[in-house]
């Protein structure tokens, strides 16, 4: 619940998303970098839920060793 974004992000910067409830802000996610998620976050009731020319890409889990 922030006034301005939950998560802002500028070019050519990337953020790793995983499990979060981004809600209740200006902007829920904003800005011109990349955004990667897992698919299991929930932007919603933000007053603008996505804004910019973000981009937001599904990555898989690997388990690396």
């Amino acid at each position: 619940a922030n006034a301005t974004n939950g998560f802002n992000n500028t070019s050519p910067s990337t953020i790793r998303l995983t499990n979060n409830n981004v809600y209740r802000n200006a902007t829920g996610i904003n800005g011109n970098g990349t955004y990667q998620s897992f698919g299991n976050n929930k932007v919603i009731g933000n007053t603008v839920d996505v804004n910019g020319t973000t981009t937001i890409g599904n990555v898989s889990a690997t388990n690396s060793r």
